[in-house]
């Protein structure tokens, strides 16, 4: 364990928070500019490290909503603060417990999660509070992401067409619905 001596510290024990994703658009809009002057090799690099900081900062966003939402308790139905309730005193309570649950599942969850988690806390879900191409879009984001993350092979097969000099495309396995998504935008 590393010791190290505050300067000027308020008072006893204290912690530092930092929510690195804030800065990650930034980085995007920096890798935007960077890009116009690369080869396609990088290009596509630096595209692909754009969607893995974009869904960060999507993330990240909500998280620390959540966060700032449990952390306060906020019983959004009454506007007033769950924690000032006798109810929760109780380290036991059904409050508690469930308070605690859902703050455990949201340290675990994922994207996919997210929605429920959302729903849970607000009474709706964010897909029903967001445009539905922009869902789309956003859905599409993290599909890439993690299969990109997680190593999933991409492969494009060309069949020629007979008597022609054109190819149709096929796109295999779970890549398949982005790239129908893309083509659907007419950015492919």
């Amino acid at each position: 364990m590393k010791i190290t001596t505050l300067k000027n510290p308020e008072f006893g024990d204290s912690d530092i928070s930092s929510f690195p994703w804030r800065s990650m658009i930034d980085i995007v809009i920096w890798k935007l500019e960077r890009r116009k002057k690369e080869t396609p090799t990088i290009i596509s690099s630096i595209n692909d490290s754009i969607i893995i900081d974009l869904t960060a900062s999507i993330e990240g966003f909500i998280n620390e909503l959540f966060d700032i939402v449990l952390s306060n308790r906020t019983d959004f139905n009454s506007g007033i603060l769950v924690k000032d309730f006798e109810r929760f005193s109780s380290s036991n309570s059904f409050e508690q417990r469930m308070f605690d649950f859902l703050k455990q599942k949201l340290e675990s969850s994922t994207w996919s999660s997210y929605n429920e988690i959302f729903k849970i806390i607000f009474g709706e879900t964010i897909k029903g509070n967001v445009d539905d191409e922009v869902w789309k879009g956003i859905s599409m984001l993290f599909a890439y992401r993690n299969l990109m993350i997680h190593g999933k092979i991409l492969t494009i097969s060309y069949f020629q067409i007979e008597d022609t000099d054109k190819f149709e495309i096929k796109i295999r396995g779970k890549y398949k619905t982005i790239y129908s998504y893309l083509v659907e935008q007419k950015l492919y």
